[in-house]
């Protein structure tokens, strides 16, 4: 279990801070998901929707954003934003796990993790989830923290070193999961972006 792990909702502010804005660009986020006009995105971990939102101001915005998070709290203050917002009626919210998602198979074209892989309780079981959901051609993006080599302790910004993910790491469990094309994007700082097509599941039932 890695409940520790997990951002603390009491510093939701953190979440959508001007610090944020210069390491994680919303304009290299959603460079980073290559979103189509009818595009269907589940926003894994959505939070107070960090990267809910870079979707809809992208210029291309997505159709539908079904933006999923363990924290109800969280969801609340991303539904009070959204309804805010001109596009906000494209946001959809569920309380539920990454390992446990509640959408339907290849009900999804994009499927986004924004800094909350180091806090997976089973991240395996919530990759082969993501492969479930995304379409044929479906693309999963990965933002999560720098891991430097050898760097223990408190960081300065972001959770200890010791909770996070090495970036190759992330590359090999996905890899393991059946993505393919495992790609690279450029644009932040401390922290990393990859992507993944989604490969075919096999079904077990086979002859």
């Amino acid at each position: 279990m890695a409940h520790d792990r997990r951002f603390d909702p009491a510093k939701l502010a953190k979440l959508d801070s001007a610090e944020r804005r210069a390491r994680m660009p919303p304009a290299a986020v959603a460079l980073a998901l290559e979103l189509g006009s009818r595009s269907r995105v589940a926003d894994i971990g959505a939070g107070t929707g960090y990267v809910t939102f870079a979707m809809l101001d992208a210029n291309v915005p997505p159709e539908t954003i079904h933006a999923i998070d363990v924290s109800a709290a969280m969801l609340e203050e991303l539904t009070r934003r959204a309804a805010e917002h001109p596009r906000g009626a494209a946001v959809r919210t569920y309380v539920a796990p990454a390992e446990g998602l509640p959408l339907g198979a290849a009900s999804v074209d994009r499927v986004v993790l924004g800094n909350v892989f180091h806090e997976l309780d089973d991240a395996g079981r919530a990759l082969l989830e993501a492969r479930r959901v995304l379409a044929p051609g479906g693309r999963l993006v990965i933002f999560d923290w720098e891991r430097p080599h050898g760097a223990h302790g408190a960081a300065d910004i972001g959770p200890p070193y010791e909770h996070r993910v090495a970036r190759r790491d992330v590359e090999s469990a996905l890899r393991a999961a059946g993505f393919e094309d495992v790609r690279s994007h450029e644009g932040f700082r401390d922290v990393y972006a990859l992507s993944a097509r989604s490969g075919a599941l096999v079904s077990a039932s086979r002859n």
